[in-house]
C-alpha cells in the first residue's frame, strides 16, 4: 500500500472525534436511568447528541484517505490481510469483552467449559456496544478496492457522476432520518427505501465517498452550509428531547440526514479551512495520539465500567462537570494503556 503525507489537520480530527465518542459513551451511561425533564437528563441527551458527529468524521476519513488519488493498493494479499486482522479484533474483543461482563455480573462458574460456552454465546449475541464499527469498517474496506474504480478517472464527467451518487446518498439518508417519527406511521416508508437504497448503497461506504468529494473539491458556499447544518442538529437536538415528550435518539441516529451533515460541516472545517498553528513539538504530539485512536476506541468502555463500578461516573456530581472530567480521565489512561500495550512484541498489534 502507498504511503501517505502526513495530514496534520486530519489526525488533529481523529483526536477529537476520539475524545467525542468517549463523551458520547460516558453521557450515554444513565441517559435512560435519570428522571425525563430534569437538569441531568438535559445534559446528557445533549453530551450524547452533540457527539454524534464522530463515528461519521471517521468514516469521512477513510474515505478522503484511502479513495486519495495518491494511495495505491499495490498488494492486495497485505491489503486483505489487514481486513482478516479487524475481523480478528472483532471477535478478540468480543470474547474478552464476554468475559468482563460475567465477571462484572459475578456470572462466572467453577465448571470452566460451561463458562467458556457462555462467553463465546454472550460475545455472539450481545458484543459490546461499541464493536459495531469493526465490523462497518470491514465492510467498507471491502467495498473500497470497488469505488476507487469508480472515482479513479479524473474527468469532469466522473464529477458529476460522484455528485448524482452522493446526492442519491443524501435523499436516503434523509428517508432513514424519518425513523424517529415510526409511531406517526414512517416505517413503511423508512422500510422501503432500506430495502432498495440504504442498505445496499448508502452506508457508511457512501459516507467514504462523500469524505473524498469533500476534500478533493471543498465545499461551494460552505458558509450557508455550515449554518444550515448547525442549525438544523440543533433542530434534532432539540426533538430528540421534546417531540415524543421523551428522549428519543432516533432524532441523532448515525446515517441520518441532520447528524451527517454535521458530521460534513466539522470534515470540511478541520480538513479544508483550519490552520495548525503551534509549536511542532505539539503537532508531533497530535501525530502520536492520532496512531493510538483504534486502540483508545476498542479499550475504552472497560475504564468506563470499572469507573462506574466505583461510582466515578456522569451521576457523582453535576453532570455537565462529571460528563468532561470522568470522559478526559478516561481518554488519559486509554492513551497511557495503548501507548504501553502498543510496544509488547506481538500483543501491541491488538491496539493497531
Amino acid at each position: 500500500m502507498g504511503k501517505r503525507v502526513v495530514n496534520h489537520n486530519i489526525n488533529l480530527l481523529k483526536v477529537i472525534s476520539c475524545i467525542a465518542v468517549i463523551i458520547l459513551h460516558t453521557s450515554a451511561e444513565h441517559l435512560f436511568e435519570v428522571e425525563y425533564g430534569s437538569y441531568s437528563s438535559i445534559v446528557m441527551n445533549a453530551g450524547h447528541g452533540l457527539t454524534r458527529f464522530a463515528v461519521t468524521t471517521f468514516f469521512l476519513i477513510t474515505g478522503c484517505l484511502y479513495l486519495d488519488e495518491e494511495y495505491h493498493i499495490k498488494d492486495y494479499k497485505r491489503y486483505f490481510a489487514k481486513i482478516g486482522h479487524f475481523v480478528f479484533l472483532y471477535f478478540f474483543y468480543a470474547l474478552a469483552y464476554s468475559a468482563c461482563a460475567m465477571v462484572f455480573s459475578r456470572q462466572m462458574e467453577a465448571n470452566v467449559l460451561r463458562t467458556a460456552y457462555k462467553i463465546v454465546e454472550h460475545a455472539l449475541t450481545s458484543p459490546k456496544y461499541h464493536l459495531w464499527y469493526l465490523p462497518a469498517y470491514v465492510g467498507v474496506l471491502i467495498g473500497i478496492p470497488v469505488l476507487k474504480r469508480f472515482v479513479g478517472s479524473e474527468n469532469q464527467d466522473k464529477r458529476e457522476i460522484i455528485r448524482y451518487a452522493i446526492i442519491l446518498i443524501f435523499i436516503t439518508m434523509f428517508i432513514n432520518s424519518l425513523g424517529a417519527f415510526n409511531d406517526l406511521g414512517m416505517s413503511k416508508l423508512t422500510d422501503m427505501v432500506s430495502m432498495f437504497l440504504s442498505k445496499p448503497f448508502a452506508g457508511w461506504l457512501g459516507v467514504c465517498l462523500i469524505g473524498f468529494y469533500i476534500k478533493k473539491y471543498s465545499l461551494k458556499n460552505y458558509f450557508f452550509i455550515y449554518i444550515a447544518g448547525i442549525i438544523l442538529f440543533i433542530c434534532s437536538m432539540v426533538a430528540s428531547y421534546s417531540f415524543f415528550g421523551r428522549i428519543e435518539t432516533a432524532f441523532y441516529d448515525n446515517l441520518t440526514f441532520q447528524t451527517t451533515v454535521f458530521a460534513c460541516v466539522i470534515f470540511d472545517y478541520f480538513v479544508n479551512r483550519f490552520q495548525i498553528k503551534c509549536m511542532d513539538r505539539i503537532v508531533y504530539f497530535i501525530d502520536k495520539l492520532s496512531e493510538l485512536t483504534l486502540g483508545i476506541y476498542l479499550i475504552h468502555p472497560l475504564l468506563l465500567n470499572v469507573f462506574g463500578a466505583v461510582g466515578f461516573d456522569s451521576m457523582m456530581c453535576n453532570s455537565l462537570i462529571a460528563i468532561p472530567v470522568v470522559s478526559l480521565v478516561a481518554f488519559g489512561l486509554s492513551v497511557i494503556v495503548v501507548a504501553i500495550i502498543k510496544k509488547i512484541p506481538f500483543v501491541g498489534k491488538l491496539v493497531v
